[in-house]
């Protein structure tokens, strides 16, 4: 969808080797090493304990990095909490 909505925009893929909070986070850190101005994640599990030893993955200075604040419609997840983030709502797209 991003390249449908912006067709002139330079869209890179980083992907992560596991869906761990570690890679997940370098996965990060390699997509700001590579001059961009934004980073979008679609990414969240419940907050824990110890979450926030991985708040330095996502803190790039310049660079707007959103990570999705899940389908849910309450309750907290990280990254999305992280002060480092903007967090974009979801939607299943269907109405309970």
């Amino acid at each position: 969808m991003a390249s449908a909505i912006c067709p002139a925009c330079n869209i890179r893929l980083v992907e992560a080797n596991s869906n761990t909070f570690a890679n997940l986070g370098t996965a990060v850190n390699t997509a700001a090493q590579q001059n961009v101005n934004s980073i979008s994640n679609s990414y969240g599990a419940k907050e824990f304990l110890g979450e926030t030893n991985y708040q330095p993955y996502y803190n790039h200075k310049g660079i707007a990095i959103t990570v999705s604040s899940g389908d849910s419609g309450y309750g907290v997840e990280f990254p999305a909490a992280s002060r480092f983030v903007t967090a974009v709502g979801g939607s299943t797209g269907g109405a309970n």
